[in-house]
């Protein structure tokens, strides 16, 4: 919901940079794990 009301500019962004940069790096480690067949630690 507090995704939605910051898309419809009726809200502040409820992600800061922080926790969004850590979550691509958990994206990029499942891609990479898929890929390659190996496990990737953070």
């Amino acid at each position: 919901a507090a995704v939605a009301a910051a898309l419809r500019g009726e809200g502040g962004n409820p992600v800061s940079a922080h926790e969004a940069a850590a979550a691509l790096d958990v994206l990029e480690a499942a891609r990479r794990s898929a890929r390659d067949g190996v496990t990737v630690t953070l």
